[in-house]
């Protein structure tokens, strides 16, 4: 099983480990069982991540200050959808998609 250790509900760590009592017991701190395949709790947890517990579910660092959480996949989304061709970088002062 893949384990994420929190610190005021910030994965700080995330190991392969027998098992969340194990972490407990062995490392200390709390704990949570994360899946590769993002099914359960959302989101794979990844270090820097936070967990919501009324959502149960782990959600990535905000990369932008105008982005949105999707309350269905807690993924930021940007307030502009993403153009459908070519290479595109988010300008935040601009708040809109400029050409990569």
């Amino acid at each position: 099983m893949i384990a994420a250790k929190l610190e005021n509900a910030v994965v700080v760590q995330v190991i392969v480990a027998p098992s969340i009592a194990w972490c407990e017991a062995n490392i200390g701190g709390t704990w949570l069982e994360t899946w590769a395949d993002g099914g359960s709790r959302k989101n794979y947890a990844g270090i820097g991540y936070s967990y919501d517990q009324v959502r149960d579910a782990f959600i990535p660092p905000r990369p932008y200050r105008s982005w949105v959480l999707d309350e269905a996949t807690c993924q930021w989304e940007a307030p502009v959808p993403y153009p459908n061709t070519g290479h595109w970088v988010w300008d935040e002062a601009t708040e809109e998609w400029v050409p990569a």
